[in-house]
């Protein structure tokens, strides 16, 4: 289990659509209070979609890389949106 699932609650855990819903939702609140505090600036944890892709030697699928970015942009509109806001 990598270090961002853990700090998921319990509830969450194992239900990656649930996980995904409970950080977008935590994303917003963490970007309302940055807007609040009058930050421009926020730290956040990132994918790591494309991690075993840079084992040296390894062959990447045809597609993947489009594919993971695809799904990061997916993932991550929605939260900086959230921060465009200022939710």
């Amino acid at each position: 289990m990598t270090s961002v699932r853990r700090f998921a609650p319990d509830s969450v855990r194992g239900n990656p659509s649930a996980r995904q819903a409970w950080g977008l939702s935590n994303s917003s609140f963490a970007a309302k209070a940055s807007a609040n505090l009058g930050l421009k600036a926020h730290a956040s944890f990132r994918e790591r979609l494309l991690g075993p892709t840079s084992i040296p030697g390894r062959s990447v699928p045809a597609g993947l890389i489009e594919a993971a970015f695809d799904e990061l942009a997916k993932r991550w509109k929605p939260i900086l949106d959230a921060f465009d806001a200022g939710v």
